[in-house]
């Protein structure tokens, strides 16, 4: 008998410390998801200030009177950026972006060659090779690593991609995203830069997100990020892997960052490209996140002086 309450005694011990374990585990992330809630909120803050002093009456539904479609091209580039170098830890962030920003740009051809009526066959221009980019570095005195460094790659593959003059639209809405994916990373590796997306239901999912973006851009003059995002929202592509709360997130970071670059000069575009990286570094919120937020804002920034140049 003594040795059944024995056992007793030690099973009962047993279930009440897995218990106080699970609990204190469970906890412990809250506790960390709410801290980490905190930080985003006061880094949004943080940008929040440095967007009213580079773009004190910005609009981000009104500035593109300044260069028509070019500043949705770094928009819609800027945002596709951001969700595909989430989804695929950074990588895809540079190959993704550059498909979005070629294929938006020879969107809007066709459909601008349509509604002129000049022509019904694709008349494509060969752009000369443009060397405007920039590499964000940081203070601390360490070599640019990829992060640093994925806008300026990412032009160097618009350059390539632009002036080999190949359409990857066709009959004004098929669009061949597997001929132009085929065609980025073959650049990619012209760079050292070998990326293959092995997960074929997730760039399916990042084909459809670069859709969404591309037709509803092209549907007004103005960036409707919103519907863009709600869109993404709403067929829940899981195959993202991004949860519902980080494309919340990301949806804020495209709003803050990506409209106000595009409203700036192309000199303001690199300092507040500068100070907005300093802001992430100088951030509590986790690597990942800081991660995240610099492809974002090294691709509209590049993005940008890329097309603005044209």
């Amino acid at each position: 008998m003594k040795n059944l309450f024995k056992v007793i005694f030690v099973f009962s011990a047993f279930v009440v410390f897995a218990t106080i374990t699970s609990c204190n585990n469970e906890l412990h992330e809250v506790s960390s998801f709410n801290n980490e809630t905190i930080e985003f909120s006061k880094l949004l803050n943080s940008i929040d200030s440095l967007n009213r002093k580079y773009v004190p009456q910005q609009d981000t539904r009104g500035f593109c009177h300044k260069w028509g479609r070019r500043a949705l091209t770094a928009t819609v580039d800027g945002c596709v950026g951001c969700v595909s170098g989430a989804a695929t830890c950074g990588f895809g962030g540079l190959v993704f972006g550059g498909i979005a920003s070629g294929l938006y740009d020879d969107y809007m051809d066709n459909i601008e060659r349509r509604m002129s009526r000049s022509s019904t066959m694709k008349e494509t221009t060969i752009l000369p090779v443009q060397k405007q980019h920039v590499i964000f570095q940081s203070d601390n005195g360490e070599p640019a690593d990829f992060i640093d460094s994925i806008g300026y790659y990412h032009n160097l593959i618009l350059d390539e991609l632009k002036a080999s003059g190949i359409s990857y639209v066709h009959n004004d809405t098929d669009v061949d995203y597997e001929g132009i994916y085929k065609a980025v990373t073959t650049i990619c590796k012209k760079y050292g830069i070998c990326y293959n997306e092995d997960n074929h239901d997730k760039k399916l999912a990042i084909f459809a997100v670069t859709d969404n973006f591309i037709k509803i851009m092209a549907k007004d003059s103005i960036p409707d990020l919103d519907t863009c995002f709600d869109v993404i929202e709403t067929k829940k592509i899981s195959s993202l892997g991004i949860s519902s709360e980080k494309m919340k997130n990301l949806h804020q970071v495209c709003n803050k960052i990506v409209n106000s670059v595009v409203s700036t000069s192309s000199e303001n575009a690199i300092s507040y490209g500068n100070e907005i990286n300093k802001i992430v570094d100088n951030s509590s919120v986790s690597l990942p996140i800081k991660k995240e937020i610099k492809i974002t804002n090294n691709i509209a920034v590049n993005s940008y002086l890329y097309w603005n140049d044209k």
